[in-house]
């Protein structure tokens, strides 16, 4: 079901990009949001699942090969970039805890070099960075960002509140406040 949720993000994203659907906010809104949030819904019921549980070896292979399709969750799309980026933070945090894994996609996403990637992939390298615990560094290219970002920190802010990080939140808020021209 996760694979499905992750395939179908993608190829409903391709298709409202090709009739040109991702252009028109209410279209996306009426007819494509409420779809993407029932993959999500979906996708992260099956995540808890398997997240708390063991998995035989026999899952890394399907573990890769979702891993590899969760990059198209990444790609430049303003229309549904905030729910596709959400779906690839929940697997990156909750499912694939390869660290190796994670240093790649950390890579592939640096290298495509500062001022090169759009939000959407500038988002996903932060919280690469914030799953290596890099946190100066995350804040850092975070606070580089528009303002309109600003609702992206809150899966961060939440992550760092349920796992009792209080020390990583004092810094990303009390920071990102400052920065961003919040009082």
């Amino acid at each position: 079901m996760i694979a499905g949720s992750v395939h179908s993000f993608n190829l409903l994203t391709e298709l409202a990009r090709e009739f040109g659907h991702d252009d028109e906010p209410t279209i996306m809104d009426r007819y494509y949001r409420p779809l993407f949030e029932d993959l999500f819904n979906d996708a992260d019921e099956y995540v808890e699942r398997l997240a708390y549980g063991t998995m035989p070896f026999s899952f890394d292979t399907f573990l890769e090969r979702l891993k590899d399709e969760s990059i198209g969750l990444t790609m430049p799309d303003a229309s549904v970039g905030y729910d596709r980026i959400d779906l690839y933070r929940l697997l990156w945090e909750k499912l694939f805890k390869n660290s190796s894994w994670r240093d790649r996609e950390r890579a592939r996403l640096e290298g495509f070099g500062d001022g090169k990637r759009d939000q959407i992939e500038d988002i996903a390298l932060i919280h690469q960075l914030v799953l290596a615990k890099q946190d100066g560094e995350a804040l850092k290219r975070f606070t580089a960002l528009p303002v309109g970002s600003l609702p992206y920190m809150f899966y961060w802010l939440d992550g760092f509140r349920v796992q009792r990080e209080w020390n990583r939140m004092g810094l990303s808020s009390n920071t990102s406040s400052s920065s961003c021209g919040i009082t």
